[in-house]
């Protein structure tokens, strides 16, 4: 800011606080620029800041709420698709990321023989069957036989048809040999 002009010989000293200046002819008196002295008035973007900061907080937090709803009722692991659409705000996309459960049913049944030789021979007969309403493609099948000792040997088991109609069963077969005759735990999921 530039130094204070000086004040004009005809306003004694004792009078220059108390004297106002006139619009036209002392506008220099008490300030440099005429703008100096015009009142405040808050810029567009200072008004809409503090209503922009509480819309930004209020949706943090509703956001935060359903995140919190979801992932509680994920840890439950009672929450099916549906409920999760339920949701507000972001039901919808939560949705669409929870997986449909299966609607495979798997039956198994594994049938341990000694041969002659002494070595052992697993045959797994077994039948998947679509309880859903539309056709399903049929995932591989993962076996694994265990014992006391761990796992003793994991195998995949391909499906017998790519796809398996609504309402339908079909069986599989699967054999194996050479495992440890203590493995006697047998379980089929499917394979990832």
């Amino acid at each position: 800011m530039d130094a204070p002009a000086e004040m004009p010989a005809e306003i004694p000293p004792d009078r220059r606080a108390a004297e106002l200046p006139r619009e036209s002819e002392n506008r220099w008196v008490f300030a440099d620029r005429a703008e100096d002295r015009t009142p405040y008035q808050p810029d567009e973007d200072e008004e809409e800041q503090p209503r922009s900061r509480l819309l930004a907080t209020l949706v943090a937090i509703i956001v935060g709420l359903a995140l919190s709803l979801a992932a509680a009722g994920l840890w439950l692991g009672d929450v099916r698709s549906a409920d999760v659409a339920r949701l507000p705000i972001i039901g919808p996309q939560l949705a669409t990321m929870t997986p449909a459960p299966s609607r495979l049913r798997i039956d198994v049944k594994g049938v341990m023989t000694q041969l002659d030789s002494g070595g052992l021979v697993l045959q797994v007969n077994g039948s998947i069957t679509n309880a859903g309403k539309t056709a399903q493609t049929l995932p591989r099948l993962l076996a694994v036989l265990s014992g006391p000792r761990g796992v003793a040997l994991r195998w995949t088991v391909a499906p017998p048809v790519a796809s398996l109609p609504a309402g339908r069963s079909v069986p599989f077969e699967s054999v194996v040999t050479n495992f440890p005759a203590d493995a006697r735990s047998l379980s089929i999921t499917v394979a990832h």
